[in-house]
């Protein structure tokens, strides 16, 4: 009798411990999401690359906003998993990002194409490559991806966006002359009138609900991280970025990733006087920004949770100025019906948006400086326009921008035909609005009326004129010259702008 009592209990409690491990399968076998965070603020006086001084290097006196590595672990169903790492530095070259990236893999599992570094691109941040200070990196980072996969646990996933105006500006300038010029090449302030097009401003959020934990919040914006105030410039700092983070996470009680969008001819700032609304104090930027997030966090609608697709695509280049061949290391995931894209370039925000919109998926991150920095690539408009910096400095022959973006449109098909999915639409508000003439709601008079000389033909086609608002004389351009007669055949009017702030005719 004990024997058979005793072989029930036994039974009865295999039955207990299996049910217990289906449990347990089940759990790790839902997509759940983990998160791991390590401060990489230098520890000791270090070389701050960003702004690089001929004379002098720039050796760090302290840390105002902490630099950090936040890292997030995806596993799907079926197991398959991505770490994306995001880190705010100027950036980490091949030569110190896959080192550590093997070294994740050896020590998670996880496959080395799995793990993407990405970078913030702040100026005010310690060299990867310094020897010392790469110990300190490859150290937490290494923890925190470690973190973040032991932090893993079952997730859904929403998604939002928004399009909150006056935070971003193309850095490139037409100024009163016709002419265009690069913020590069010296202060534009005095005779900048305008901006060679206007800058697409969307903002996009994925936020992952955890059973148990804290969300996780990921945000993609453009904006090269620029400018040192309010801190002196030897100051350490993770710039806008970091500022808004702080701002959405205490507001927000979450945990959250921002991922630098293209930002190769963008700015958080314009020399325009209308337009200085944050200049270089990235804190109250990083502030505003913060508070457009928490008010976009208004409208999560739930997107679908699937399995991971992943797509590795090493492009073998050979239009370098120079002659030589080089390599892209261009990765591209998805999570259900969001893509990830990344890019090791500062890339233009016209190529995100042909390959954001090109791309099939309803929500598609863009994430530049990732896994390497490759210097700048702009599109081709720019490259007549030799004073652009970004155009001096390039290492790329015209038809490189257009050769990535082609390959990153077929990366993300594929992983749409992968995921099993059919044409998708975009949601309402999603894609770029065609741009309309807007006014100012300044009323402009024209000192000289009714003389055409008074219009001076300039560059580009342009009609250049001086109209008095106010007690201020403003030189101006006119698109064209029937434009331009009729402006000044007015004594009083209020102007119609195109995105580069180009008289196009009177407002009604």
């Amino acid at each position: 009798m004990k024997r058979i009592l005793c072989m029930l209990l036994c039974f009865s409690l295999s039955i207990v411990l299996l049910g217990g491990c289906a449990q347990d399968k089940k759990a790790v076998a839902a997509f759940s999401v983990g998160y791991g965070k390590a401060d990489i603020s230098p520890e000791s006086s270090v070389y701050l690359i960003g702004y690089n001084d001929p004379i002098e290097e720039r050796m760090s006196t302290g840390v105002a906003e902490r630099l950090y590595a936040t890292v997030v672990a995806f596993t799907d169903a079926e197991g398959e998993t991505v770490i994306f790492i995001a880190c705010d530095l100027l950036y980490v070259l091949r030569a110190q990002s896959d080192p550590i990236r093997k070294q994740i893999s050896a020590e998670t599992g996880v496959p080395f194409d799995h793990i993407i570094i990405h970078s913030s691109h702040s100026h005010s941040g310690p060299d990867a490559a310094d020897h010392k200070y790469y110990q300190l990196l490859q150290e937490r980072i290494l923890t925190a991806a470690k973190d973040a996969m032991a932090d893993r646990a079952p997730a859904q996933m929403q998604t939002a966006f928004s399009r909150p105006e006056g935070y971003v500006f193309v850095r490139h300038y037409l100024m009163n002359d016709g002419s265009y010029r690069g913020e590069g090449v010296g202060a534009v302030k005095d005779s900048a009138i305008g901006h060679t097009h206007k800058c697409d401003n969307l903002m996009q959020l994925i936020k992952f609900t955890r059973e148990g934990k804290k969300d996780i919040l990921m945000m993609n914006w453009r904006g090269h991280p620029w400018g040192s105030d309010p801190i002196p410039y030897t100051t350490a700092t993770s710039n806008y970025p970091g500022v808004m983070r702080a701002t959405v996470e205490k507001s927000l009680d979450c945990l959250s990733v921002f991922v630098l969008a293209a930002s190769g001819n963008s700015n958080n700032g314009s020399q325009l006087e209308s337009e200085n609304r944050f200049d270089k104090n990235y804190v109250n930027l990083g502030e505003a920004l913060g508070q457009e997030v928490i008010k976009t966090a208004e409208n999560f609608q739930p997107a679908k949770t699937d399995n991971i697709q992943l797509e590795e695509n090493i492009l073998l280049r050979n239009n370098l100025r120079n002659g030589n061949n080089f390599q892209v290391p261009v990765y591209a995931f998805s999570i259900g019906d969001v893509a990830f894209i990344t890019a090791p370039f500062e890339t233009f925000d016209t190529n995100e948006v042909f390959v954001r919109e090109g791309s099939k998926f309803p929500m598609t991150f863009y994430a530049s400086v990732t896994n390497d920095w490759q210097s700048y690539l702009p599109t081709p408009e720019s490259f007549p326009w030799e004073h652009h910096y970004e155009v001096r400095i390039t290492r790329y022959e015209v038809g490189m921008a257009e050769d990535l973006a082609d390959q990153q449109l077929a990366m993300l098909d594929r992983l749409f035909e992968a995921a099993g999915y059919t044409e998708a639409e975009k949601a309402p508000g999603y894609l770029t609005p065609e741009f309309a003439p807007f006014s100012d709601g300044i009323e402009y008079m024209n000192p000289v009326p009714g003389q055409l000389d008074a219009a001076k033909a300039v560059e580009n086609g342009f009609y250049q004129v001086i109209l008095l608002t106010g007690n201020t004389f403003k030189t101006m351009l006119v698109a064209d010259k029937e434009t331009a007669e009729k402006v000044l055949s007015q004594t009083s009017m209020k102007l119609l702008f195109d995105e580069q702030n180009v008289i196009v005719d009177i407002a009604p």
